[in-house]
């Protein structure tokens, strides 16, 4: 929905949070690259068969043209870039950029998003971005044309980066991450589970993954939960609190330890504004009636 405001029923306040939002999100994001890749997937198929492309070129394009398409309709909207919410609920003023400390442990983190959480008011990804907006870059699962996929493979390959995702193999985070000999970049899969680990399936088996510890994980299932609901309750973690959980074993940024988890719940309450109040399946009532 299209917000309009008009002068007369501003208060210079308001101009002034309007202004400040406005300029936020009108820096560049997260998603400009992702954009592009989409127009130059889309570019290079004028005129080509589908059946003369390969079956990734194939999931690429039709990738490509469901993100053409829902982006446009963002446009159109005018929904923020930064925080993918309406701007009359963007949080842009309240979320800006956290400074790492320096040395940081870390050089990147690549958030790996399915296409379909791409511009979601409810994903929590895109914080991590916008948080981390010299640290974090997006890339796209199944999208062509995307030269930080490129670098985040060759990082992992080289075995200059680790996975966070919870395999049978997994170390915890405080054994990877130290010493000269550490991974540099961190990959985030951003999705439902099934998606994410659609999306894990994809990269290199040989790199290592890495988890949270499990007194961390039972906090967060508490305290980090998103809003959206999962039978298993550790499976509501966000990712953005998974990240913030990363953050505060690395130390990140020790000044504003909690910084990200307070975006969290200023981004959930905007979203709750911008979708209205939460439905509740039957099944869910009857499990917290147990």
């Amino acid at each position: 929905m299209l917000v309009s405001v008009t002068l007369a029923l501003v208060t210079p306040w308001n101009v002034d949070e309007w202004s400040l939002s406005s300029a936020q999100s009108a820096r560049p994001t997260a998603l400009d690259a992702v954009e592009r890749a989409v127009d130059t997937v889309l570019a290079g198929v004028q005129g080509v068969a589908l059946g003369e492309v390969s079956p990734w070129e194939r999931e690429s394009i039709a990738v490509a043209r469901r993100l053409r398409a829902r982006l446009d309709s963002f446009a159109t909207a005018g929904d923020c870039r930064r925080c993918w919410l309406q701007r009359a609920h963007c949080v842009c003023v309240d979320c800006p950029t956290i400074a790492w400390r320096e040395p940081a442990p870390l050089r990147r983190i690549f958030v790996l998003m399915s296409h379909k959480e791409v511009v979601l008011a409810v994903d929590t990804a895109k914080l991590v971005c916008a948080a981390y907006s010299n640290r974090a870059v997006l890339v796209v699962g199944g999208l062509g044309c995307q030269p930080l996929w490129d670098e985040m493979v060759a990082s992992l390959t080289a075995g200059t980066a680790a996975i966070l995702y919870p395999s049978d193999d997994a170390w915890e985070i405080d054994d990877v991450f130290h010493g000269e000999d550490a991974p540099r970049d961190l990959v985030v899969i951003d999705g439902t589970w099934s998606q994410a680990a659609a999306l894990h399936r994809r990269l290199p088996p040989s790199a290592p993954r890495v988890r949270l510890p499990a007194d961390t994980l039972a906090d967060i299932a508490t305290n980090g939960r998103q809003l959206r609901h999962h039978p298993e309750m550790w499976r509501e973690i966000s990712t953005l609190t998974a990240v913030s959980a990363v953050a505060a074993k690395l130390d990140l940024h020790p000044d504003r330890p909690d910084a990200l988890l307070r975006y969290q719940a200023i981004a959930d309450a905007a979203a709750r504004r911008q979708l209205g109040p939460v439905r509740i399946s039957e099944k869910r009532r009857a499990r917290a009636a147990q």
